[in-house]
Protein backbone atom coordinates (compact mmCIF):
# COMPACT_ATOMS: atom_id res chain seq x y z
CA UNK A 1 0.00 0.00 0.00
CA UNK A 2 0.98 3.51 -0.43
CA UNK A 3 1.98 5.84 1.75
CA UNK A 4 -0.59 8.45 0.08
CA UNK A 5 -3.41 5.59 0.10
CA UNK A 6 -2.86 5.38 4.35
CA UNK A 7 -2.56 9.39 4.54
CA UNK A 8 -6.23 9.48 2.70
CA UNK A 9 -7.65 6.38 2.45
CA UNK A 10 -11.38 5.85 -0.01
CA UNK A 11 -14.16 4.35 2.64
CA UNK A 12 -13.82 1.27 1.09
CA UNK A 13 -10.61 0.46 2.42
CA UNK A 14 -11.16 1.43 5.53
CA UNK A 15 -14.51 -0.67 5.62
CA UNK A 16 -12.08 -3.55 4.02
CA UNK A 17 -9.64 -2.70 6.58
CA UNK A 18 -11.69 -2.80 9.58
CA UNK A 19 -13.52 -5.89 9.07
CA UNK A 20 -10.46 -8.09 8.26
CA UNK A 21 -8.89 -7.06 11.62
CA UNK A 22 -11.97 -7.44 13.66
CA UNK A 23 -11.97 -11.23 11.51
CA UNK A 24 -8.14 -11.22 12.41
CA UNK A 25 -8.39 -10.07 16.33
CA UNK A 26 -11.40 -13.21 16.31
CA UNK A 27 -9.30 -15.62 15.12
CA UNK A 28 -10.82 -16.02 11.79
CA UNK A 29 -8.03 -17.78 9.29
CA UNK A 30 -7.18 -15.50 6.87
CA UNK A 31 -8.14 -15.93 3.17
CA UNK A 32 -6.04 -18.11 0.59
CA UNK A 33 -5.45 -20.69 3.56
CA UNK A 34 -7.34 -24.17 3.68
CA UNK A 35 -10.02 -22.79 6.42
CA UNK A 36 -10.52 -19.73 4.68
CA UNK A 37 -10.52 -20.25 0.89
CA UNK A 38 -14.57 -20.41 0.90
CA UNK A 39 -14.85 -17.52 2.60
CA UNK A 40 -16.70 -15.00 0.58
CA UNK A 41 -16.87 -12.84 2.90
CA UNK A 42 -13.95 -12.42 4.22
CA UNK A 43 -12.78 -12.95 0.68
CA UNK A 44 -14.57 -10.07 -0.57
CA UNK A 45 -13.53 -7.22 2.15
CA UNK A 46 -9.77 -8.54 1.43
CA UNK A 47 -9.22 -6.87 -1.84
CA UNK A 48 -8.56 -3.44 -2.45
CA UNK A 49 -9.56 -1.37 -5.12
CA UNK A 50 -6.21 -2.31 -6.42
CA UNK A 51 -6.40 -5.60 -6.18
CA UNK A 52 -4.07 -6.03 -3.92
CA UNK A 53 -4.27 -7.68 0.24
CA UNK A 54 -2.78 -5.31 2.73
CA UNK A 55 -0.74 -6.52 5.50
CA UNK A 56 -2.03 -6.68 9.10
CA UNK A 57 0.47 -3.46 10.19
CA UNK A 58 -1.71 -1.63 7.27
CA UNK A 59 -5.40 -2.69 8.43
CA UNK A 60 -4.61 -1.92 11.87
CA UNK A 61 -3.32 1.70 10.73
CA UNK A 62 -6.63 1.75 8.74
CA UNK A 63 -8.98 0.29 11.36
CA UNK A 64 -7.94 3.40 13.71
CA UNK A 65 -8.40 5.37 11.49
CA UNK A 66 -11.83 4.68 11.05
CA UNK A 67 -12.19 5.23 15.00
CA UNK A 68 -10.28 8.96 14.28
CA UNK A 69 -13.18 9.50 12.06
CA UNK A 70 -15.89 8.63 14.21
CA UNK A 71 -14.70 10.91 17.17
CA UNK A 72 -14.00 13.58 14.53
CA UNK A 73 -17.26 13.32 13.50
CA UNK A 74 -19.22 14.98 10.53
CA UNK A 75 -21.06 13.60 7.67
CA UNK A 76 -18.36 11.49 6.07
CA UNK A 77 -18.18 9.71 9.21
CA UNK A 78 -21.93 8.73 9.14
CA UNK A 79 -21.45 7.59 5.75
CA UNK A 80 -18.08 5.51 6.87
CA UNK A 81 -20.02 3.98 9.44
CA UNK A 82 -22.77 2.75 7.51
CA UNK A 83 -20.83 1.34 4.84
CA UNK A 84 -19.10 -0.53 7.47
CA UNK A 85 -22.61 -1.84 8.88
CA UNK A 86 -23.55 -2.46 5.65
CA UNK A 87 -20.43 -4.77 5.15
CA UNK A 88 -20.58 -6.48 8.62
CA UNK A 89 -20.21 -10.19 8.23
CA UNK A 90 -22.38 -11.09 10.91
CA UNK A 91 -24.43 -9.55 14.20
CA UNK A 92 -21.54 -10.35 16.65
CA UNK A 93 -19.70 -7.76 14.14
CA UNK A 94 -22.60 -5.14 14.25
CA UNK A 95 -22.48 -5.11 17.75
CA UNK A 96 -18.45 -4.46 18.16
CA UNK A 97 -19.41 -1.54 15.82
CA UNK A 98 -22.44 -0.29 17.69
CA UNK A 99 -20.55 -0.48 21.10
CA UNK A 100 -17.37 1.15 19.30
CA UNK A 101 -17.12 3.93 16.35
CA UNK A 102 -21.09 4.29 16.30
CA UNK A 103 -21.33 4.62 19.60
CA UNK A 104 -18.65 6.99 20.04
CA UNK A 105 -20.40 8.74 17.13
CA UNK A 106 -23.43 8.84 18.82
CA UNK A 107 -21.94 10.38 22.53
CA UNK A 108 -19.77 13.19 20.93
CA UNK A 109 -21.81 14.14 18.05
CA UNK A 110 -25.30 12.75 18.33
CA UNK A 111 -26.51 15.89 18.76
CA UNK A 112 -25.13 17.76 15.69
CA UNK A 113 -25.85 15.01 13.32
CA UNK A 114 -29.08 13.56 14.55
CA UNK A 115 -30.94 13.95 11.41
CA UNK A 116 -27.84 12.93 9.34
CA UNK A 117 -27.38 9.19 11.72
CA UNK A 118 -31.29 8.62 11.09
CA UNK A 119 -31.13 9.04 7.74
CA UNK A 120 -28.19 6.45 7.24
CA UNK A 121 -29.54 4.24 10.15
CA UNK A 122 -33.13 3.71 7.98
CA UNK A 123 -31.42 3.47 4.48
CA UNK A 124 -30.71 -0.70 5.54
CA UNK A 125 -31.47 -3.17 8.45
CA UNK A 126 -28.03 -3.60 9.47
CA UNK A 127 -26.87 0.16 11.30
CA UNK A 128 -29.89 -0.07 12.57
CA UNK A 129 -29.10 -3.38 14.62
CA UNK A 130 -25.83 -2.00 15.58
CA UNK A 131 -27.64 1.01 17.17
CA UNK A 132 -29.12 -1.67 19.20
CA UNK A 133 -25.63 -1.49 21.26
CA UNK A 134 -24.99 1.42 21.17
CA UNK A 135 -25.18 3.47 24.98
CA UNK A 136 -25.71 7.24 25.58
CA UNK A 137 -24.82 7.85 29.15
CA UNK A 138 -26.67 5.51 31.44
CA UNK A 139 -29.11 4.52 28.24
CA UNK A 140 -29.20 1.68 25.92
CA UNK A 141 -30.65 2.08 22.62
CA UNK A 142 -32.64 0.12 20.73
CA UNK A 143 -32.92 -0.53 17.23
CA UNK A 144 -36.11 1.94 16.30
CA UNK A 145 -34.93 4.91 18.23
CA UNK A 146 -35.02 7.60 16.18
CA UNK A 147 -31.83 10.27 17.14
CA UNK A 148 -33.79 13.53 16.53
CA UNK A 149 -36.62 12.06 18.93
CA UNK A 150 -33.90 11.28 21.56
CA UNK A 151 -31.74 14.36 21.65
CA UNK A 152 -34.51 16.77 21.33
CA UNK A 153 -36.86 15.49 23.46
CA UNK A 154 -39.67 14.97 21.31
CA UNK A 155 -39.61 10.53 22.40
Amino acid sequence: MSDDSVMHPSASDLVGAYWRQYLRARGVPEPNTPHGATDTAIGTMNRYSSGTVPSGEDDEALAWEVNRRSRDGGPDAVNLLAALAGAAPDEESLGFLGAGPLEELVNFHGLRLAEELDEALDREPKPRTALSYVRVGVEDLDSTTRLTDFFFGTR
